[in-house]
Order: structure tokens, then C-alpha cells, then sequence
């Protein structure tokens, strides 16, 4: 060891006494040669690995596929190089990217590129193409897909199904009003030809669905709704079922009647009845009057009577009334114009004009303050013109906060953010002129980059012109342009440009390109990147560097761990292998797991190399088919089975001595498409559930009551709430047990769409409507109606939502609340808080003081904490309760995140931060700023935090406690010679101390099995389930802490069954055995919904 001042240095001797028995062979060949090949790639540079790589070639091409439809296809070939990180696979359907999805996959694993297409459909017919390119050049295969046509099988299919026929018949007649909806049903057979054709028509010509007319079939049903009729939707509807083997019709007709366009009953109330009603004719016949003797002579010229008057002080938002009056009231001949500022006033959704019996009137809602201006009204006949003028002032409001939000030191700053957002307007002005008739110009270059992998790549550079609308920002890398994602993000404003590539990996090594282009020309700037990989073995020590003494203490461990047991010569004695059991055939339907199991000796040979075939070809491992070969078990395991896996399957074992080989045949049934076998609970029979189901009819025909007219029991209530709040309106209604009985909800005589926010219930004779969050479109007149083939009832309330503004102004401090009781609040909080108060009357918030923040008390320094101590900084702010006051942490001259260890508090006046514990690196600064519309106010103070050492030296055990001696002495006898160390322990077989209990658990529970096993040499354990060996993984998790666990997170009903665990060392085995019980959950649905049609 050395430093600046010197070195020193510490020797010691080993002497190894050599051993015959010891095996100096690798036991795995392949990763020694793996660990070599990384250790002296070194530093070796990414381009000197990617040269080693060859041009993609495939040595096995793909297949022609000819499947029926809704079968599965699949397509494989064989790549080479292997492991070649640029290396990107491509597929191609008639010369265009494959879009993959759930349906269709794609893999490239170990040099295997395949293509599997579930449910093939005519549309996948065509030529398929898979493309590989790497650094060195490209490689293409090409192969079709053809779908077979089953036309026979329809034809037999619906012979056997027969012609479509109505089972009941639609409404013959319905006899509805405008504006109500009408509902066609009938039943039809067959229900499960896919051949059937369902058709509606209206007299005679074919009816087009859309957002009226909707349309369903299915389960042999047929529904025609109009959702709400018109006169001309009168007339005859026919539905027509068309099959292979025939076809049948059934008809019904729609009378609608029309709604009256005039309301013709007077709308006066009663005791202005007669006087208006006179006043009405009277007006009414001098019109007539007037009309029918011809004379359109005026009797006198306009004359406003009383004028409009100027509106002023008017906000954004708000509304704006003109009103005059105006003579002769009865003038037929009179036109009313309106003008703002000279120009014709056009009446919209915002204006709106009114002129009868003699007064004029404008209404502008909302105001703008673009509406500002003279508003003029012109009344004219035959014998002259009158006009009245007025003014309309309206004040806008901020949008946009003009005033600098920086903190005091920064004014400078100002000027640069005017500049960049151009609100400069001359300067601006001059540089938009200038910059919009220019090509694109990149004022600095890309800088070349050299990282390392897993690093942040930044590219940075400057464009004009800067506010170009028309300019557009592209990168590209090796030519290809860039698509922005997770990893690689890019920005464009205020004339910066800029690229980040986020954990770069050797393949985003090359040349990069920003190409900038407008209306009038472009430009581009590149650069280039080098990434250097990582070593693939890291051998500097990763340990503190307070940890002095730790390596030498890790290598004894590490030595006394890995340290082999002696193995005797007889027992690696070399032995051809042998094939103790054998596989068993099996026959399964097509999607069930295949499981080959057998037993090979010698056990402990690592010459040993198992290998599958199917049908003489080499078996492709996967995420499908997946093989173990260990503890002299050798299993291959195929998760779900196809067709194409039926054949004969062949196990070849070889070593140095010989090899063994054994077959085993698999036949793999295909599922029909219709599934005709019972899916009925075990010990259910067909003429049992026939039985039930004839009970209950029974029992529901002695229960049925005879049905009546709806008629609400209760009605529903008014309703207020806020903005925000739930709605929900209830009622009861009879007949109970009507099954055509029909419930709807109206919203201002609009249909209630139910949805998110709408819930409906209808159970049992209570019907409810539920708006889990109102607004303020919601309010008005709500009419729940109840229909059936007897009639109908209606039930109506009132719903008020009161709005909540979208900005709250107002002061939120409780109402009446004075200085006194602002004292109050403070001495509250001071004594929550266990400090003295230092605020007074004086600092209590006055909007008319304009009062600048105050730290009354400073935060205090805090030099002598140790690591994982906590501390706090406290002090008091005035003045208390202004709205505007934000109060900031800073450490280190950067704002400080809150964590889960840095808490702040901010309560009438008390100012603190909670430091929950410190680190060292918490060491430094804090500043607590705090800032309102009148100032800023700064405290300070530092913090220092001293570590704690890395390893504890002394003793941990009670004073008085001899064990310290004792502990001493067994090391010193560590260090004694060879000889005289006693012998090693003696060897025995494993034994189970403690065995696995049984479980029991629901589907998708949790299981865990434990045991304790014994055994010198330290035995080995494998769990299987039912008889399948257990992988450590995502599903099971094999533990071992002093007592091996068998851990599945989420247990499956495969997982049902024997639970076995095997111990094994040189010695000999032990063996265990428990079981699993996964009970079915209730609320399982999916046996069902796999049959089902959609």
C-alpha cells in the first residue's frame, strides 16, 4: 500500500499440499471459454467486435403454409451470425411492414426468426417476407400463405340446421305519438347458422341502420328499435331471415302521429287573461285591417319616447342590456336597425335583438372587451327615421401576468426572457420581418461525442431564423431518420435545438444529422458518436473505502464456501450413459401441456450433452418448449401443444465413453370447433338440471300475479346540490315482476344517455338514478317513465346544481376573524409547536400596508449532528395570513425536493423544516426564502453531519460475558499447523429434519412450502409438482435461508396435487412428499366466456 508520504508492505506464505483426487477438468466447458473470452476482450474497442460479425445469411429457408381458416400458422427459419447486436429482422407482407399484435407475433431468439398467425383469415393470404440487416449487408427468404375454402362443410352444416323460420312474430301494429320510440322483436331458428342473413325493410325498400334505426340478431333473437319516430317513419317493416336452404318473413307496421307545430291554448295567466287577450285582437285586426284595405300608409314617423342608455364599468363575462321605447307601437311598415360604430350589428348567439309593442332591445352575453364601441338604433318608415345612440365600455381581464416573478439579484433577467418571448415590439417587429424571408442558418456546430454505454448523449446547437413558422427540425442517425420515444427526446424553441439519447448502447454509435429546412431553403450539421461498451466482468473491488481490512476477510469466506469436498477417484470414474427409466407415450388435445420424463446414470459426468430430436430434426428451445437436464433427471416439458407436435420423439445422450438413445411417440388431437360435450359440473346430470329447471318453472307459474298498468308507488324528489356533488333520485313502482316493463329517464324532455357518471337501477320494484358528479348543464327538470304493454306512468322532479366559480378570489381565512382572534391562531400554533412567540399585533396581514416579508426569528446552524440523527430548522415569518406569501427551501444555492425525509411546515407564522434523519452528504447551506407582491426576506444557516464508520471493531457482548475468551481461542487454533487440526466432519446422507406440510388455498392465492434437511456434504434439493421438475422463476420462487422454500405467488389449478422434494449428495437422497390444494373460485367466469360466440 502506498500514498504521497510512503508505502509499506506485509508478506505471507502459502505452501498446498497436492492431491491425486482433485478433478483440475472444467465442469462446464463452454462458460470457461465464455469468462476467457471476456477477460481478454478487455478495453478492446466496440467497432474492432461489430467487425467480427458476418453478412446475414439464412440456412434454412421458409416454408410454404396452406392452412383452413381459423387455424394457426407458422413460419421458421434459420439466421446466422448469432448474437450480432446490429443485426434487426423485419417482416413483410406483399412488400409492405407487417403490423404485429395479439393475433400475429414475431421472434428472433438463438438465430430462429418465426412468424405465428393465430385464427388465419382469407385476408392473410399473400407472400410473406423476412428481412435481416446488420452493419455487413442483408438477407432476405420469402414464402406464401393460402388459406383452403370449406364451402362442402357450410353446405352439410346447414342441411343439417334446416330453413330459417319465426318462432314469434313482431308487433303487428304499433300506435305511437311523434317524438316516442317503437321496438320490433320476434325469435328465429336456427341460432347457430353462420350462413343466416337478417334483413329490415320499410315499405318494400331496404332499411339502412344508423343512429335512429338500430338493428340486433343474435341467440336467435331479432330487434329492430327506432329510438324516436317522426310522421314519415309511419308505414310497414318486414324483417327477412335468408339462409342456403330457404328464407321467411314477418311484418308489422308503425302509425305515428304528429305533434300540433302551434300551440294554440293561451299562455297568459288567468288574471291577465281578458285584458291581454282584448289588447291581442284588438292589434291583430287593425293588422288584418290594414291588409285587407290595401293601405300601407304609416300614420306618423318614429319617435323614441325613451332612448338607450350608456353602459359603463362593465367586466369580461358579464352582460350587457339596451332598452328604449319607441312609437307608433302598430306601424307594419317600421324597420329597426342596430349599429356598432357605424357598421350594420349582426344578431348571433352572443347578440340578440327584440322589437314588439313598442319596445327595442339589445343583449350582448357574453361581453368582450373587443365590444367596446357606440351602439346606434334606427327605427324608419315612409314618413321619416328616429335614432338613439349609447356607449359600451368593457374592462378585460389578465390572462397574462405582466410583473416580473423573479426574485430580488435577478432584474437582469428580465430584459433576456422580453427578448427571447419577443415582447420587445419594435426590436421584435424588425427581427420577424428580417428572419421570415431567410433559408435556415446553424449558428454553432454539433461537437463529435465519446461515451460509455449506459451514459446521457446531448446534442446541442443554435438555428435562424428564430420565430420561422414554416421551419421544420429533423434528425437522423446512419441516414435513418429518428422517431422520438422513452429513450430519445428532442426540443425546438427560441432558435435552440437540441437531441437527447438516454443509457446509449453500442448500436447508437454513427453519425448523426440535424437537418433544419423552410420555405426557403435548408441546411444541415452532423457529427459523430462513439459508444465504448462496458466490461462484461467488473474485477475492481467494489467494497467503501473505509472498508480497510474487508477484501482479505471476504477471500477466507469466499475460500471456505466454494472450497470442493474431496471427491474419490472410483467415483468419477467415466461410464457410458445409461438410461435408468423411460418416457411414456402420450396422447392429448391440441393447447394441453406434453411432459417427457426420464432417468439417466452417470450422474456427475460433465462430459455428459442430452439432446431432443422430433421426427430426426434438432428441437428448437423456446418460450413454448423447454428442456432440464440435472441430478441425472432429463425432462422436456411443451407448455401447449399443436397439431404439428404429433410424431416421434428422441432422446440422445453422449459422453466420452459412448451414448444411449430412447424414443417416445406424442399424437396431438386437434379440438373440434363446435364443442358438443357437456360442460356441466362433475356428478350433474342432463335429465337432473332438466328436472330443476322444470321446478322452478312450476314454481315461478304459481307466483306470477297478473299484470297491470305501471304505477309509481312513490315519487321521486327535488334536488340542490353543488357543482361536483352526487345527484340521486329514487322511487318505487308496480307491477313488480313484469318482464316488458320498461324504464326510460328524461333530462329536459332529452333521453338520459347513461354512461360514467349516469348509473340506472331498476330491481324489485326500485327504480333509482344516480349522477355520481353533477355540473351545472345538469340542472333542470328530470321525468323517469315507466311503460309496459298496459300502459305508462310518469313520476318528475326538479334538479339545481349551484356552480363554484373556476377561480376563487375571495379570502378563504374564516369569516369575522380580527386581529385578536389572529392572535389567537398564532399562540396556537406556537404552543403546538413548543416555541416561545416573538409575533405581535403589528404582523398581522393588511392588504392596504402593503407589507414586505419579515423573518422575525432566524434559523439556527446546527454543527455537531452524527449520521441517522434528526434535527430541525424553525422560525417565525410576518406578516401572518397573507394569501400571496410562498415560502422556499434552497440547499446549496439549489431548491431543496421534499422526501419522505424532508418534511415543511408553514402554519400561521411558524416557519420549520423536519429533517426526518441526516446523511453526511446533507452537509452544507440551507436558505429559507420567503417572497410576496411587496418583497423577499432570506435566513440561513449551515448543517454539518459526521459519518459513521463503516465496520464496528469492538465487542457487541454484555460486559462480564466470557464468550469473548472463548471466540479468541477457536481463532487461535485456526492458526496452528496442518497436522495438528482435528479431522474433517464425517460424511452422511441428507435427512429431513423438518418435512413440508400440506396446503390449502384459493386460485390465485398464495403457497409456501418449507423444509430443514441434514447431510454432509451439503445436500443438493429439487421440488416437483406433479411430477414436473420446479424452475426458479416468475411463478415458483425456490429460496434457501437455512431452510429451502418452495414459494408460488399466485397459485393455478394446475398447480393442484403432489408436492415432492428430492436431497441429494455423494452419500445418497432423501425424499419428502406433501400436497396442494387449490380450490376454484366462485366468481370464475372464464369456462364460460371461452365457448362463447363473441
Amino acid at each position: 500500500a502506498y500514498n504521497a508520504l510512503g508505502e509499506s508492505m506485509s508478506s505471507i506464505n502459502l505452501n498446498v499440499a497436492a492431491k491425486g483426487s482433485l478433478d483440475l477438468s472444467s465442469q462446464r466447458p463452454e462458460g470457461l471459454d465464455k469468462i476467457k473470452q471476456l477477460e481478454a476482450r478487455g478495453h478492446t474497442k466496440a467497432e474492432e467486435d461489430v467487425a467480427t460479425f458476418q453478412k446475414p445469411v439464412f440456412t434454412s429457408a421458409l416454408q410454404n403454409v396452406v392452412k383452413s381458416e381459423n387455424e394457426s400458422a407458422h413460419l421458421a427459419a434459420r439466421l446466422i451470425p448469432i448474437g450480432d447486436p446490429s443485426l434487426k429482422v423485419e417482416w413483410f407482407k406483399d412488400g409492405k411492414l407487417l403490423e404485429t399484435g395479439s393475433r400475429i407475433r414475431t421472434s428472433h431468439e438463438f438465430g430462429i426468426v418465426t412468424l405465428d398467425i393465430e385464427s388465419v383469415r382469407s385476408s392473410d393470404v399473400g407472400i410473406y417476407t423476412c428481412k435481416a440487416v446488420n452493419m455487413n449487408g442483408e438477407a432476405t427468404t420469402t414464402t406464401s400463405i393460402k388459406v383452403k375454402e370449406g364451402a362442402p362443410a357450410s353446405v352439410d352444416g346447414a342441411a343439417e340446421v334446416g330453413p330459417p323460420k319465426f318462432v314469434t312474430q313482431v308487433a303487428s301494429n304499433i300506435q305511437i305519438s311523434e317524438g316516442q320510440s317503437a321496438h320490433f322483436e320476434a325469435r328465429l331458428t336456427p341460432t347457430e347458422d353462420p350462413n343466416l342473413k337478417v334483413e329490415w325493410y320499410k315499405d318494400g325498400q331496404l332499411l339502412q341502420t344508423g343512429h335512429r334505426f338500430r338493428t340486433f340478431h343474435d341467440f336467435g333473437i331479432v330487434i329492430l328499435d327506432i329510438l324516436y319516430c317522426y310522421a314519415e317513419d309511419s308505414g310497414t317493416y318486414e324483417c327477412r331471415a335468408t339462409n342456403k336452404l330457404g328464407s321467411d318473413t314477418t311484418k308489422g307496421s308503425v302509425t305515428c302521429s304528429e305533434k300540433s307545430g302551434l300551440i294554440l291554448t293561451p299562455q297568459v295567466p288567468g288574471e291577465m287573461k281578458e285584458q291581454t287577450l282584448e289588447r291581442i285582437q284588438h292589434l291583430e285586426s287593425h293588422k288584418m285591417k290594414v291588409s285587407a284595405d290595401g293601405q300601407s300608409v304609416s300614420q306618423s314617423a318614429p319617435r323614441f319616447t325613451s332612448p338607450i342608455s350608456n353602459i359603463s364599468d362593465l367586466k369580461e363575462g358579464e352582460n350587457a342590456h339596451f332598452e328604449g321605447r319607441l312609437l307608433p307601437t302598430d306601424d307594419p311598415n317600421m324597420s329597426v336597425e342596430w349599429f356598432w360604430n357605424g357598421k350594420a350589428l349582426k344578431a348571433g348567439s352572443r347578440i340578440r335583438t327584440f322589437c314588439d309593442f313598442g319596445f327595442v332591445i339589445l343583449e350582448i352575453s357574453p361581453v368582450y372587451p373587443e365590444d367596446a364601441g357606440e351602439y346606434t338604433c334606427r327605427a324608419k318608415n315612409a314618413l321619416g327615421e328616429a335614432v338613439t345612440t349609447a356607449t359600451l365600455s368593457c374592462s378585460g381581464k389578465r390572462n397574462i401576468i405582466l410583473d416580473s416573478q423573479l426574485p430580488s439579484g435577478m432584474e437582469g433577467a428580465m430584459e433576456r426572457i422580453a427578448q427571447l418571448e419577443g415582447l420587445g415590439r419594435a426590436r421584435g417587429q424588425q427581427e420577424n420581418e428580417e428572419d421570415l424571408n431567410q433559408p435556415p442558418e446553424f449558428l454553432s456546430p454539433l461537437g463529435d461525442l465519446t461515451l460509455s454505454e449506459g451514459s446521457l448523449a446531448h446534442f446541442e446547437t443554435r438555428i435562424i431564423p428564430i420565430n420561422d413558422p414554416s421551419m421544420k427540425i429533423e434528425w437522423y442517425m446512419n441516414g435513418k431518420q429518428l422517431s422520438t420515444g422513452s429513450r430519445i427526446k428532442t426540443i425546438s424553441d427560441f432558435g435552440f435545438v437540441i437531441l437527447e439519447v438516454a443509457n446509449v448502447m453500442t448500436r447508437d454509435a454513427g453519425n448523426y444529422t440535424c437537418k433544419a429546412s423552410n420555405r426557403h431553403g435548408e441546411t444541415s450539421v452532423s457529427c459523430q458518436v462513439q459508444v465504448k461498451g462496458k466490461q462484461g466482468i467488473d474485477t475492481n473491488p467494489q467494497l467503501p473505502k473505509s472498508f480497510q481490512n474487508g477484501t482479505e476477510s471476504i477471500h477466507n469466506l469466499e475460500e471456505k464456501m466454494w472450497k470442493r469436498e474431496d471427491i474419490s477417484y472410483e467415483e468419477m470414474e467415466s461410464k457410458a450413459p445409461v438410461f435408468v427409466t423411460k418416457p411414456h407415450d402420450i396422447t392429448c388435445y391440441e393447447g394441453q401441456p406434453a411432459h417427457f420424463d426420464c432417468r439417466i446414470e452417470p450422474i456427475g459426468d460433465g462430459s455428459m450433452r442430452v439432446e431432443w430430436y422430433h421426427d430426426g430434426k434438432p428441437i428448437q428451445i423456446g418460450s413454448r418448449i423447454h428442456t432440464i437436464n440435472d441430478f441425472g433427471f432429463v425432462v422436456l416439458d411443451i407448455d401447449w401443444t399443436f397439431k404439428r407436435d404429433s410424431g416421434v420423439y428422441k432422446c440422445v445422450a453422449t459422453n466420452k465413453c459412448g451414448s444411449a438413445e430412447i424414443s417416445v411417440n406424442l399424437n396431438c388431437r386437434s379440438k373440434k370447433d363446435i364443442i358438443v360435450d357437456s360442460q356441466l359440473p362433475e356428478g350433474m346430470s342432463m335429465d337432473r338440471l332438466k328436472e330443476l329447471e322444470a321446478r322452478k318453472r312450476e314454481a315461478r307459474t304459481e307466483e306470477e300475479t297478473p299484470i297491470s298498468k305501471p304505477k309509481f308507488l312513490t315519487q321521486i324528489k327535488p334536488r340542490m346540490v353543488g357543482e361536483g356533488e352526487p345527484a340521486h333520485f329514487e322511487c318505487r313502482i308496480e307491477p313488480k315482476n313484469d318482464p316488458k316493463l320498461t324504464i326510460k329517464w328524461f333530462h329536459n324532455n332529452k333521453e338520459v344517455d347513461f354512461g360514467h357518471r349516469f348509473r340506472l337501477t331498476h330491481e324489485f320494484g326500485y327504480v333509482a338514478l344516480d349522477i355520481l358528479y353533477t355540473y351545472p348543464e345538469d340542472e333542470g327538470e328530470y321525468v323517469c317513465k315507466a311503460i309496459n304493454e298496459l300502459g305508462e306512468d310518469i313520476t318528475k322532479a326538479e334538479l339545481k346544481c349551484k356552480e363554484m366559480p373556476a377561480i376563487q378570489l375571495e379570502n378563504q381565512v374564516p369569516k369575522g376573524m380580527k386581529n385578536s382572534e389572529y392572535i389567537v391562531q398564532m399562540e396556537a400554533a406556537m404552543k403546538k409547536y413548543s416555541q416561545e412567540m416573538f409575533l405581535t399585533e403589528d404582523d398581522v396581514y393588511d392588504s392596504e400596508r402593503r407589507q414586505p416579508p419579515r423573518f422575525v426569528t432566524q434559523i439556527q446552524s446546527v454543527t455537531t449532528l452524527e449520521e441517522m440523527h434528526a434535527t430541525k430548522f424553525e422560525c417565525q415569518l410576518a406578516p401572518v395570513g397573507d394569501p400571496n406569501m410562498k415560502v422556499e427551501w434552497f440547499f446549496n444555492g439549489k431548491p431543496l425536493s421534499f422526501k419522505t425525509r424532508f418534511t415543511p411546515i408553514y402554519d400561521f407564522g411558524y416557519v420549520a423544516m423536519n429533517f426526518g434523519w441526516v446523511y453526511p452528504e446533507d452537509s452544507g447551506e440551507y436558505v429559507c426564502r420567503a417572497t410576496n407582491l411587496y418583497g423577499t426576506d432570506e435566513t440561513r444557516a449551515i448543517i454539518k453531519c459526521s459519518g459513521k464508520t463503516g465496520i464496528i471493531y469492538e465487542s457487541q457482548l454484555p460486559k462480564g460475558m466470557m464468550s469473548i475468551e472463548k471466540i479468541r481461542e477457536m481463532e487461535t487454533g485456526w492458526q496452528r499447523a496442518p497436522e495438528l487440526i482435528e479431522q474433517e466432519t464425517e460424511k452422511f446422507k441428507p435427512c429431513f429434519v423438518t418435512k413440508p406440510e400440506p396446503v390449502t388455498t384459493a386460485e390465485g392465492g398464495r403457497a409456501r412450502f418449507c423444509c430443514r434437511v441434514t447431510g454432509y456434504p451439503k445436500p443438493r434439493v429439487m421440488w416437483l409438482i406433479n411430477g414436473h421438475t420446479v424452475i426458479n422463476g416468475s411463478r415458483h420462487k425456490l429460496i434457501y435461508d437455512g431452510m429451502w422454500h418452495l414459494d408460488i405467488p399466485k397459485c393455478q389449478e394446475r398447480d393442484h396435487g403432489k408436492i415432492e422434494v428430492i436431497a441429494r449428495n455423494q452419500c445418497g437422497e432423501a425424499y419428502a412428499t406433501t400436497s396442494l390444494s387449490v380450490k376454484r373460485r366462485k366468481d370464475d367466469y372464464r369456462s364460460v366466456l371461452k365457448h362463447n360466440v363473441k
